[in-house]
Formats: C-alpha cells, structure tokens, sequence
C-alpha cells in the first residue's frame, strides 16, 4: 500500500476499544492477502457497539464490537508486509491463549481464596477446596480440544 485508504467493516471482539490509542487490526489489502495495521484510534475513534458483549468480570478489558469504517491508513501505519501476520510464530492460536488466559486467571483466583481462607485460619476444610479446584480442571479437561490451523 503506497496510499491512505479507507478501512471497512469492524471486529467483533475489539480488546481495549475505546480505551488504547493505537489498535492493531488486520484487513484484507487490494490483492485479497492479509495486513496488520496500527490505527490512530485516539484521532480517529472507531464506532463501538457496547451491546455485543457482557462478560462478568472482563468489563474492564473494554472489548467490545468496533466499526473501523471510518477510519483512514497511510503506508507508516502498516505492521510487517502482507501475511506477515499469519507466519509462524504470529497471531495464530488466539483462541488458545484466550482460554490459557482464564484458566490462569481462574487459578489465580483460587490461590487468592486459599490464601484468604489461610489467613483466616480456615483451612481444616482443605479437602473440600481440593476437590472443588479438581473438578474445575475436570471441566476444563472436557471441553471440546481446538484444532489449530496455521495458515
């Protein structure tokens, strides 16, 4: 892209949309391949649907839908050349980052509370905890596996 062109269409899941100054984006360029791309969202704030997505304790990662149709790129705003972003090691995998993401953060909470409980001196219970943090692995041991498809 030698040009500033005219962005069209959104994303559907925008992390930190309306918040970040610059977000990354990829869109299609004129040759149908894939481009990364950091859009001036300070300057030129992409339409945000807050109605999409309420997810209990992520409100604060301000991820929404975001209409990027009004916002212009110039050639300093690229990321890499085209496909860059779907070379290895990239972007790909997002998916199972997201869900290594939440089971951190999910353990995360559960050493809190036992930390909490150990303060506390109510740890005699331990046994329970055990068994609660074991079939929450369970459960996240059942989900269905992601096959994941560089490209």
């Amino acid at each position: 892209m030698n040009r500033a062109v005219g962005l069209q269409g959104g994303k559907t899941f925008a992390s930190g949309v309306g918040r970040v100054s610059r977000a990354l984006v990829t869109a299609r360029d004129d040759t149908g391949g894939w481009q990364m791309m950091s859009v001036d969202a300070a300057a030129q704030q992409p339409a945000i649907d807050r109605s999409v997505w309420k997810p209990m304790g992520m409100r604060c990662t301000g991820s929404f839908k975001a209409d990027f149709g009004q916002c212009i790129v110039r050639p300093p705003d690229l990321v890499g050349m085209a496909g860059d972003c779907y070379r290895e090691p990239a972007f790909s995998a997002g998916a199972v980052r997201f869900a290594a993401v939440q089971q951190g953060g999910i353990e995360a909470v559960f050493d809190a509370t036992r930390e909490f409980l150990r303060r506390l001196k109510r740890t005699d219970e331990r046994a329970k905890y055990a068994a609660a943090l074991a079939r929450a692995r369970e459960r996240c041991a059942s989900l269905p596996q992601v096959d994941v498809q560089c490209m």
